[in-house]
C-alpha cells in the first residue's frame, strides 16, 4: 500500500457510525426534560422559567438546523460532524466539571 493509499471504511460501517450519532442526538433533545425538575432545584428557576429554558433550547435547534444544512451542502460534512462532536464533547466535559468544582 501507498502512503497517499487510505483505508475506507465500508457503507455499513459508516452507516452504524451515523446511526449511533443520530441516536445520540435525539436522546439529547430529551435530556432537558428528563433532568428539568432537578434542574430547578439546583437553579432555583420557577415552572415559568424552566419552561423558557426549555423553549430556548428547541429554538436554538431550530435556528441552527437551516445553518448547518446550508454548510453542509457546502463543506466536508466529514468536518462539520467531527467539529459538531468536539463542541458537543466540550460542553458535556465543562458542565460536568463545573458540577464537580462546587
Amino acid at each position: 500500500m501507498t502512503a497517499t493509499a487510505r483505508r475506507q471504511l465500508s457503507p455499513a460501517w459508516i452507516l452504524f457510525i451515523l446511526t449511533g450519532l443520530n441516536l445520540f442526538n435525539y436522546l439529547d433533545r430529551f435530556v432537558l426534560s428528563a433532568v428539568l425538575t432537578p434542574l430547578q432545584k439546583d437553579l432555583g428557576l420557577g415552572d415559568n422559567q424552566a419552561g423558557w429554558l426549555a423553549t430556548a433550547f428547541i429554538i436554538g435547534y431550530f435556528v441552527t438546523s437551516p445553518v448547518f444544512g446550508w454548510l453542509g451542502d457546502r463543506c466536508s460534512r466529514k468536518w462539520l460532524i467531527a467539529i459538531g462532536i468536539l463542541v458537543w464533547s466540550l460542553g458535556t466535559i465543562l458542565t460536568d466539571s463545573r458540577r464537580h468544582l462546587r
